[in-house]
């Protein structure tokens, strides 16, 4: 009798590299825009609380204009990670593990390393 166990689809494979770049990239973006969007209300809270007496503080849209590129940055590292885990178009999936690089470097550098080498099995 055989005890062994077929590997699983895609194990060690370049379409699995590219799938698991994708996963990270996603999760790279989300926890960024997530930090993004706290990070825009906690900054318009902490200036409204420590505003002087009559002043209204900073308008909440200027706030989040700082804190909007961060947004875009996670999006597109989402977007990126989409692609790469459907294994389309890797000029995109490319770009989402790059912006994924300034969202949470560990991930963002593996995701990148995972998207170079796998390039051949993404669709044209």
């Amino acid at each position: 009798m055989d005890n062994r166990t077929a590997p699983s689809p895609g194990a060690g494979s370049k379409a699995g590299q590219a799938k698991a770049a994708g996963v990270l990239s996603i999760i790279s973006g989300a926890l960024f825009v997530i930090s993004a969007l706290f990070g825009s209300f906690l900054l318009w809270a902490l200036v409204k609380a420590f505003s002087g007496p009559g002043a209204e503080g900073i308008p909440f849209p200027i706030v989040a204009a700082f804190t909007m590129p961060m947004a875009v940055i996670g999006i597109v590292a989402i977007i990126g990670g989409v692609m790469a885990t459907g294994l389309h178009k890797w000029g995109l999936a490319l770009a989402g593990a790059i912006c994924a690089i300034f969202c949470f470097f560990p991930l963002g550098i593996t995701a990148t390393v995972l998207v170079v080498t796998s390039r051949r099995e993404f669709a044209r």
